[in-house]
């Protein structure tokens, strides 16, 4: 994963201990067929990026827009970044354990 995305960098750190914790405990609980995965979410509309805003003195739109780097250009509504958790736990993906679900509309692929 790239070290450098926005604001990423300040929280790789914290990514590397959950993507570590994600797969100790799918390690752990997979006998009891318990999955665990988690989502890495990209820009949205929330409140981070409206702070930002203010700080940076753009709209809120604006920020959202400069947020979206990725082939999409766009951020994703929080009902797009809901719907990957969800069917992460479904069972159309129950065969999935232990991994990430980057859920940024192709940011990273533009920054690898």
């Amino acid at each position: 994963m790239p070290q450098q995305r926005g604001n990423w960098s300040a929280r790789s750190p914290w990514t590397r201990a959950l993507a570590r914790l994600t797969k100790a405990m799918a390690l752990a609980h997979g006998p009891q067929q318990v999955r665990v995965n988690y989502v890495c979410p990209g820009a949205t509309t929330r409140a981070m990026l409206r702070n930002e805003a203010r700080q940076l003195g753009m709209s809120e739109l604006a920020r959202f827009v400069a947020g979206a780097g990725g082939p999409l250009q766009r951020g994703g509504p929080r009902c797009e970044i809901a719907q990957a958790a969800l069917l992460l736990a479904s069972e159309r993906f129950s065969f999935v354990t232990g991994d990430a679900l980057i859920v940024d509309g192709g940011e990273l692929v533009g920054s690898a």
